[in-house]
């Protein structure tokens, strides 16, 4: 397994596959992955070695479209894509010819433009699973956030020395 960002889901979705007996490849410039049961590599190398490669890093000007046709092409033939986390992420043109050519089968929850209207071709497009992009709008979900952020508050206050 390939994850490409390992924030709080990356780990979590890491720990998930570890547990299943798979090796994790983790490509993230910016965790400490040091002491982690994971394999830091090169995005390159991850991308080339990976059976199945999922995403779990932020938009921002160095990632928009960081999985693009050269990189695309890197991918075994046959690998599992999967995009949980922003659309722009991945050159969505590019990846409708690959899973046209069948070399590839993806995984998407995030689209350009959402909600698919009727006549989207994702709707169309072959080895494809798509998924809404709701799994943080359940209760639990939001629940969660909310006791995570009170309790990132908290943390932030006990370091300053302030009384809570």
């Amino acid at each position: 397994l390939g994850l490409i960002g390992y924030g709080s889901i990356g780990s979590r979705v890491a720990r998930v596959a570890q547990a299943l007996g798979q090796t994790v490849l983790v490509h993230d410039p910016f965790a400490r992955l040091e002491g982690q049961p994971v394999q830091p590599t090169g995005l390159d190398d991850l991308l080339c070695r990976s059976d199945v490669i999922s995403l779990h890093c932020p938009l921002v000007d160095g990632t928009r479209h960081l999985i693009n046709r050269e990189r695309l092409e890197m991918l075994k033939p046959g690998v599992i894509l999967i995009n949980t986390a922003r659309a722009e992420l991945i050159d969505e043109a590019a990846l409708m010819i690959a899973l046209a050519a069948n070399r590839i089968t993806a995984g998407i929850d995030c689209f350009a433009d959402e909600p698919l209207n009727p006549g989207s071709p994702w709707l169309s497009a072959p080895n494809v699973v798509l998924t809404p992009h709701i799994g943080g709008t359940t209760g639990a979900a939001m629940r969660a956030m909310g006791v995570g952020a009170a309790q990132h508050i908290l943390d932030m206050l006990a370091q300053k020395g302030c009384a809570t």
